[in-house]
């Protein structure tokens, strides 16, 4: 939700740029593949995250985010699987 003179707007825009404001990563540098081509590195043992509730949080807010945006589903779907152990890599 985003306030204006004119009145309230809801967008997803803001959304996302809350998204990213939260996670620190607001002043990341875009890519045009978010994941390596290949996904064996995601299954290889890291150091935990030491409070996966923020991995978890995080998730939920890119799955509502898929609705808009279903050019981001493959990669929330495969870290979705995470979620009972998330890593730092993960996140």
């Amino acid at each position: 939700m985003a306030r204006s003179r004119k009145g309230i707007h809801f967008c997803q825009r803001k959304y996302a740029l809350d998204i990213l404001t939260d996670t620190g990563m607001l002043e990341s540098k875009p890519s045009s593949t978010p994941l390596m081509s290949t996904n064996k590195i995601l299954f290889e043992a890291a150091d935990k995250l030491p409070n996966p509730d923020s991995y978890r949080r995080l998730i939920g807010k890119l799955l509502y985010l898929t609705n808009t945006r279903p050019d981001i589903s493959y990669y929330v779907h495969l870290l979705s699987q995470f979620l009972q152990e998330p890593t730092v890599y993960h996140y």
